[in-house]
């Protein structure tokens, strides 16, 4: 028995349509914005084939734009898609 034998086949439209799934766009950070220090900010790069998120990031939000990222700032159970570099990497 594996755990996949209880999953249930939903469509993406239904679940945006029912409020359980919101889709958005992420926050395209720019270069001045990282600094040494603040929120970490994961690239497709920390994550691996397998889902895995590497958290000893390199980079951070700098604390003078955290509330810029505020609404972007993903939450436990939340799922990222990669969308620019290596596409497809999902975590």
């Amino acid at each position: 028995y594996s755990m996949t034998d209880s999953w249930q086949r939903v469509r993406v439209r239904d679940l945006i349509a029912s409020g359980t799934l919101q889709v958005s766009d992420g926050y395209r950070v720019t270069n001045a914005e990282l600094g040494p220090s603040g929120t970490p900010f994961v690239r497709g790069g920390d994550i691996g084939q397998h889902g895995e998120i590497d958290h000893r990031v390199n980079d951070y939000v700098r604390p003078e734009f955290a509330e810029r990222i505020r609404q972007k700032l993903t939450q436990p159970g939340d799922v990222a898609f990669i969308t620019k570099g290596t596409v497809g990497r999902v975590g």
